[in-house]
């Protein structure tokens, strides 16, 4: 297939940019839908001294990676970790990356009066925080009839907004995604096919974990597939429209796949 050899991928630190091919790599990605920021793994091979002296905590990491120019994001966020060490004739630069949130307003004290809704105690707080997100999707929109207090952190108190109008908040990238919970008011937009056609690998297998049913499936890399994405699978025994619920994207000379596992919508 084409795509076994058009493989792309950029790792952007700071003004370096290492590119697939140049040198060697590996890139361990993991994603899901909790609460809780993920962190991934970002192996680079024999950088010269003066790159590693510049390559430091607290640095924002992009991850690019696809086919030929059809290139999307995989990983963004920053630097918690960097560790150097020999491996026979190598020399190993693991940096370890979590995609959390930059903000700019860390600890807030603000009071909304009675009857105001959630959306806008929402939309207010992601401006005054300045805090990258995608669309403010809500299962409902709950009025506080006797006002609403956000004090201390305001990633909290968004959280606490939209639990009251059944929303779970999730972190991807370095942004603030939403997600009704059940359904409610979720906008099914921007499916990704998936079949033996478009990248689907080996047979998806049916999974159960915490009474949840599902299923997991392999694919070759695809930068479209991440947490609360919308897929149809289309297979020899599945064929829907599922959620992915959690995943994992696999770079290096040998492999180049995503991994998700999937719940029915």
């Amino acid at each position: 297939m084409e795509y076994l050899f058009n493989r792309g991928c950029e790792i952007l630190i700071g003004g370096y940019r290492f590119n697939y091919g140049d040198l060697t790599m590996n890139v361990h990605v993991d994603f899901d839908d909790n609460n809780e920021p993920n962190e991934s793994t970002v192996e680079l091979y024999n950088l010269s001294k003066h790159t590693l002296a510049n390559i430091r905590t607290g640095m924002r990491v992009i991850v690019n990676a696809g086919y030929g120019k059809d290139l999307g994001t995989v990983l963004q966020g920053n630097i918690v970790e960097v560790r150097t060490k020999r491996e026979q004739m190598d020399r190993v630069t693991t940096i370890q990356v979590k995609d959390d949130l930059t903000v700019s307003l860390y600890e807030m004290a603000h009071t909304y009066r009675p009857g105001t809704k959630a959306s806008e105690i929402i939309h207010d707080l992601l401006s005054r925080a300045q805090i990258p997100h995608g669309a403010v999707q809500l299962g409902s929109n709950h009025a506080y009839m006797k006002g609403f207090v956000a004090k201390g952190d305001p990633v909290a108190s968004i959280r606490r907004a939209a639990r009251d109008c059944n929303t779970e908040v999730f972190t991807r990238q370095g942004k603030l995604y939403f997600k009704p919970l059940a359904g409610a008011g979720l906008e099914v937009t921007g499916i990704v096919r998936l079949s033996a056609d478009s990248g689907l690998i080996d047979s998806p297998q049916s999974y159960e974990e915490d009474k949840v049913k599902g299923v997991r499936v392999t694919s070759l890399l695809n930068y479209r597939l991440h947490a609360d994405a919308q897929l149809r699978l289309v297979s020899e025994d599945f064929d829907g429209v599922y959620r992915v619920k959690r995943g994992k994207h696999t770079i290096s000379m040998d492999q180049f796949v995503t991994e998700v596992d999937l719940v029915r919508i």
